[in-house]
């Protein structure tokens, strides 16, 4: 990341993987059986593109050979409650999130995205434990400075990081949060070269995945007043365009009115102030 070095390690953000308790599967093994009997047939809740929940599913998908349908919301909050009603098959969810619903019995914990098992769900296996190590998809939390920071004050962040997540309430703060504090927060050398590794993973990753993203859009074409185009360029050599209709909409991009004319989909009272023909009212992409 060259405008920024790292300082410090933090810790994790497990996530769950977890079903609706009425589709009736106990473990992962269980629904990987139940994809495999019905291959297109189950979907996940997706909650935006090149998320870890997103990823972490892709790769599952991958290692256990099952085809789930994406259904997409903006975040996850958006799609919790079509999972606890069972609408949706499988979703992977913060500890926060889940942990009120496994209490409740809506939804059945599979699996713990996580290095080692965590103490809230101790009878959870983590994804590796359920043998599918290769689709583990970790959050992790690392604290940067600009590249420009004399080293003697990286160090010295180091160490009074490093001091204050040593502290036990500190650490039992974060975790009710869902952020698990590591017990080996490694030097600002070490740090850098767990980033270069994860660099190049997610290059093969997203390269296997067929996941690309579009280079940055400079220029809206417009008929008059009305969007009617997008051109794309990468390393200074226009890519493609992209014409009414093909755009698809995510995240905030839903309130921008060009995409929106571009897509014609979006919640109705939105487009048709725009004089936008619908091909979906949706309350978001």
């Amino acid at each position: 990341i060259a405008p920024l070095i790292p300082v410090l390690y933090a810790g994790t953000a497990p996530v769950i993987a977890v079903v609706p308790t009425e589709l009736k599967v106990d473990t992962l093994r269980q629904f990987v059986e139940r994809a495999k009997a019905a291959p297109g047939k189950l979907n996940y809740l997706m909650p935006g593109v090149g998320t870890s929940m997103h990823l972490n599913t892709e790769m599952l998908m991958i290692a256990a050979g099952i085809d789930l349908v994406a259904i997409p919301y903006k975040g996850i909050p958006a799609g919790l409650p079509d999972l606890l009603s069972g609408r949706l098959s499988f979703g992977m969810l913060t500890l926060s999130t889940a942990a009120p619903h496994l209490k409740t019995g809506k939804l059945t914990a599979l699996a713990v995205v996580s290095p080692t098992r965590i103490n809230q769900l101790a009878g959870v296996p983590t994804l590796s434990e359920a043998g599918y190590p290769e689709a583990q998809v970790l959050s992790w939390y690392t604290i940067l400075v600009p590249a420009k920071t004399p080293q003697a004050i990286v160090t010295r962040i180091n160490e009074a990081l490093d001091q204050v997540l040593s502290d036990s309430d500190i650490q039992e703060r974060l975790r009710k949060v869902g952020v698990f504090v590591s017990s080996d927060r490694k030097k600002p050398e070490q740090v850098d070269a767990m980033l270069k590794r994860e660099s190049l993973r997610w290059k093969d990753v997203f390269k296997n995945l067929k996941v690309e993203t579009l280079a940055q859009a400079t220029k809206v074409r417009f008929d008059g007043t009305r969007a009617v185009g997008v051109d794309y360029v990468r390393a200074g050599r226009m890519e493609r365009t992209v014409d009414a209709g093909e755009v698809i909409l995510c995240g905030g991009a839903i309130n921008t009115p060009q995409l929106l004319q571009l897509s014609g989909v979006g919640p109705a009272n939105v487009l048709q102030p725009l004089g936008v023909p619908m091909v979906a009212d949706l309350p978001g992409v």
